[in-house]
């Protein structure tokens, strides 16, 4: 017996359904990847798979496109003996190329987040930024990312407020799956975001160095990271 008349449902009423869920996935699959490179964030991480494995092998969008792709294609071969050929064939060549999109932005966000753009170039093809003169600086402090710091209500940076004199340099390292930045401000609705300092994409493993001497004054001066603007720290100079 058939699953379909079982189930009360016609073959047209099955094909609607299933072209009608198609587009709503492809349509969101590739928007999220758009957004993901525009944004370079991984927004709904949380909430499809386990993020952190998957981060460290092409992001949360890849794997969730590859859930998709297999429950879609799955369908496609349920279904193709009650359905045109032809019909069924549109609808996943349009789901597939959705799919590419999606996952193509999404890769290019990741591989945005993981260059060094801690660092920036000089003139002289050497690295500049933040540059301490070539003196070696002994009152060094360092800062971790915390791993899992990406997903809010987990603790963020070790330690969250740190107190430094003009001749640190503060060192801050991530130890998280996720890329971070260090930028100074409260939020991304602060119009001086930014301002004093910021690291760029940090990515797993890479480090971001400030020293304290490049700042003004002395004082109190917030950060956050604008991938996930949940993450807050402060220091103090004295």
């Amino acid at each position: 017996m058939s699953l379909i008349p079982s189930l009360g449902l016609s073959k047209t009423q099955v094909s609607g359904a299933v072209v009608a869920a198609i587009v709503a996935a492809s349509i969101a699959i590739a928007a999220m990847g758009i957004l993901a490179y525009i944004r370079k964030m991984e927004p709904l991480k949380t909430w499809l798979v386990v993020y952190e494995p998957a981060s460290q092998y092409g992001g949360i969008f890849f794997y969730s496109n590859v859930i998709w792709g297999s429950l879609w294609v799955g369908l496609f071969f349920a279904l193709r003996h009650r359905q045109s050929m032809s019909n069924l064939r549109t609808w996943l060549i349009f789901f597939l190329v959705s799919l590419g999109i999606g996952t193509g932005f999404a890769k290019a966000s990741l591989d945005w987040s993981q260059l060094p753009t801690v660092m920036q170039l000089g003139s002289n093809g050497e690295e500049a930024a933040f540059s301490t003169g070539g003196q070696q600086i002994a009152n060094e402090i360092s800062i971790k990312i915390l791993e899992g710091s990406s997903i809010q209500g987990n603790p963020a940076y070790e330690p969250t407020i740190v107190t430094a004199s003009r001749d640190s340099v503060i060192i801050w390292v991530n130890e998280d799956a996720a890329p971070h930045t260090v930028t100074s401000g409260i939020g991304i609705s602060d119009p001086e975001t930014g301002n004093m300092f910021d690291s760029g994409s940090i990515g797993k493993g890479q480090k971001f160095s400030l020293p304290v001497s490049r700042l003004e004054e002395t004082g109190t001066f917030d950060y956050y990271c604008t991938v996930h603007p949940f993450m807050k720290g402060k220091i103090i100079i004295e």
